[in-house]
C-alpha cells in the first residue's frame, strides 16, 4: 500500500469522524490505485456528504461521482 493511497485513506475517515457544516472535499493526486479506491469510497463519502477530487499530473481535476447520482 501505497502512502499516498494510505493518506487518502486517513483523510477520508478524519473528514467522517470530525463532520464540518461547510463544504467537505477530500483532495488527492490521481494515480490507478488511488482512482480505484475513490471509486469504492464515492458512495459512502455521498452519504456523508464529502466529495472526493483526483487531481492530475497537470493539475487537471476529476470529480469522483456516484453513478446515477446527483451529490
Amino acid at each position: 500500500m501505497s502512502r499516498l493511497y494510505k493518506g487518502f485513506c486517513e483523510t477520508v475517515g478524519l473528514l467522517m469522524a470530525n463532520p464540518s457544516p461547510g463544504r467537505q472535499i477530500a483532495v488527492v493526486l490521481r494515480t490507478n490505485a488511488t482512482q480505484k479506491l475513490a471509486q469504492r469510497l464515492a458512495s459512502r463519502c455521498a452519504v456523508a456528504g464529502i466529495e472526493i477530487a483526483l487531481v492530475g499530473g497537470r493539475g487537471e481535476i476529476e470529480d469522483v461521482r456516484v453513478p446515477g447520482r446527483e451529490n
